[in-house]
C-alpha cells in the first residue's frame, strides 16, 4: 500500500505549478488515508498533514504546518526524523525506505513503523514526502 501510494504522488508531483496547487491536491486525494502522509518544504518545514499523521503526533495540522520535527517532537524522535530526511534527500529522486519501533515511556516495544520517503526537485523548489504506516505490536 505504501508503494502505491508513493508511486501516485510521484507520478502527480510534476504537473502542479506551485506549491499551493500540489497541497490542494494531496488534501484532496489523502486526507482520510489510513496512511500518514506528510509534505516538507527545503528547510524540513511541515507543509501538508493528513488526519492519520495528526492522530499518530497527537496534535493538529495546525500546530505542526510551518513547523520542523524538533519545534514539536522528543529530541531522540526528532533527531531520527532529521536524519532520516537527509538520508532521503542525498538519494534526490529515489525511494528511502526505513522501519522503527516505537517505544512507551518504559521502553517497551509498542509498535513497528515502516516510512517511505522521497526527495523531489520541483519547479518550486526541493520537496520531501513521507508517507508511513503504523503496526501495532
Amino acid at each position: 500500500m505504501l508503494e502505491q501510494i508513493l508511486r501516485k504522488i510521484d507520478d502527480q508531483i510534476d504537473h502542479y505549478p506551485n506549491r499551493e496547487s500540489l497541497i490542494e491536491w494531496l488534501t484532496e486525494e489523502f486526507s482520510q488515508s489510513p496512511v500518514g502522509v506528510f509534505l516538507k518544504d527545503h528547510d524540513e518545514n511541515y507543509v501538508f498533514v493528513n488526519n492519520a499523521f495528526e492522530t499518530y503526533v497527537g496534535m493538529p495540522a495546525n500546530d505542526v504546518l510551518g513547523k520542523n520535527d524538533f519545534d514539536f517532537m522528543r529530541l531522540d524522535d526528532a533527531r531520527r526524523c532529521a536524519k532520516s530526511d537527509i538520508l532521503a534527500v542525498e538519494k534526490m529522486g529515489e525511494l528511502y525506505e526505513s522501519s522503527e519501533l516505537e517505544k512507551d515511556a518504559n521502553g517497551k516495544v509498542v509498535a513497528s513503523i515502516t516510512v517511505y520517503k522521497k526527495a523531489f526537485d520541483t519547479s518550486f523548489g526541493n520537496l520531501l514526502v513521507g508517507i508511513f504506516k503504523r503496526d501495532e505490536e
